[in-house]
C-alpha cells in the first residue's frame, strides 16, 4: 500500500469515528438540549403487578444533604395492567450535572399508595469516567411492613382482584382475622392459627372438602390462598385495602367491617 492510500485509509477511519461519535451524542441528547436514560423496573417475586400501581424513578444527587435538593430528575406513572419488567424513560439537563458530585438511580412501586417495592441499593447514574449511563435495569426488593396483628384483628375483607384480574361479581371470597387466627372463605371454609411477624402472615388452615365448579377459577384462587398462607404471605394494609402476596400470587381485598 503506497503512502497516499495509507493516508486515505487513515482519513476514512477518522471520519467514521467522528460520525459514530456524532450519532452517539445525537442519541443521548433530545431536542431542546436535554438527555435521557431508559431502563426497566422489576422485582424478583413471581407476583402480578396490580393495575393502578404507581412506579416512581428518580435520579438523585447523593452528595446533597438536604432531601429537597437530592432529586435531580424523576418520572412517575400509573401502570395499566402490564407486568414487570416495566420500561421507563427519564429526561434531564446534562449541563446541570455538578462535577465531583455523586449521582444514583432509585425507584419504588406503590400499591394503594403504600410502598411495596423499593431500591435496596441505589444504582450508579455515572460511569467510572463520570459520564451518565444510557440505560439501567433496576431490581427492587420488598419494602418492610410495619403492620401488626392488632391492625387486622376483628376485621373482615372481601377479595376484589386476584393476580391483577377482578374476581367475578357473584363471587364472595373473604378473609377475616381474630386474635391469632385467620378465617378464609373461597369455595371451602378454611381457618386456623396464624402468625404475623415483620409483615409476613403464616397460617396453618383446616378446610372443608367441597369442590366448586363456579365462579370461573374459584379452585385456583383457593389453592393460591392456601399456598400463600402456608408459605408466608406479605401483608399490606392501606386504609380499607388489604393486599396479600406470595407464592406467585397477589390478592387484593376491601374491608367489609
Amino acid at each position: 500500500m503506497n503512502y497516499m492510500n495509507r493516508n486515505l485509509l487513515v482519513g476514512l477511519i477518522i471520519l467514521a469515528l467522528v460520525a459514530a461519535f456524532g450519532v452517539y451524542l445525537f442519541a443521548m441528547r433530545e431536542p431542546g438540549g436535554t438527555a435521557s436514560i431508559t431502563g426497566t423496573v422489576s422485582y424478583r417475586e413471581r407476583i402480578a403487578l396490580p393495575p393502578g400501581s404507581t412506579i416512581e424513578v428518580q435520579i438523585l444527587n447523593t452528595s446533597k444533604t438536604d432531601a429537597s435538593d437530592k432529586v435531580f430528575a424523576e418520572i412517575g406513572f400509573i401502570t395499566k395492567g402490564e407486568n414487570v419488567p416495566v420500561p421507563f424513560l427519564i429526561t434531564y439537563d446534562p449541563t446541570k450535572i455538578i462535577a465531583g458530585d455523586s449521582y444514583a438511580l432509585s425507584a419504588r412501586i406503590l400499591v394503594d399508595e403504600e410502598v411495596r417495592w423499593a431500591s435496596g441499593a441505589n444504582a450508579p447514574f455515572l460511569d467510572a469516567n463520570g459520564v451518565p449511563v444510557a440505560s439501567a435495569d433496576l431490581m427492587l426488593v420488598s419494602a418492610p411492613s410495619t403492620i401488626s396483628a392488632d391492625d387486622l384483628s376483628g376485621k373482615k375483607f372481601r377479595m376484589v382482584s386476584y393476580n391483577g384480574t377482578a374476581v367475578p361479581e357473584d363471587a364472595v371470597y373473604t378473609v377475616g382475622f381474630s386474635d391469632d387466627a385467620v378465617q378464609v372463605q373461597v369455595c371451602n371454609s378454611m381457618g386456623g392459627s396464624a402468625n404475623l411477624e415483620e409483615g409476613i402472615l403464616r397460617g396453618t388452615l383446616a378446610s372443608t372438602l367441597k369442590f366448586c365448579t363456579g365462579p370461573a377459577g374459584i379452585m385456583d384462587i383457593e389453592a393460591g390462598m392456601q399456598s400463600m398462607l402456608s408459605s408466608g404471605a406479605s401483608v399490606s394494609l392501606s386504609g380499607e385495602n388489604l393486599t396479600l402476596s406470595g407464592a406467585g400470587s397477589i390478592a387484593i381485598f376491601v374491608q367489609e367491617n
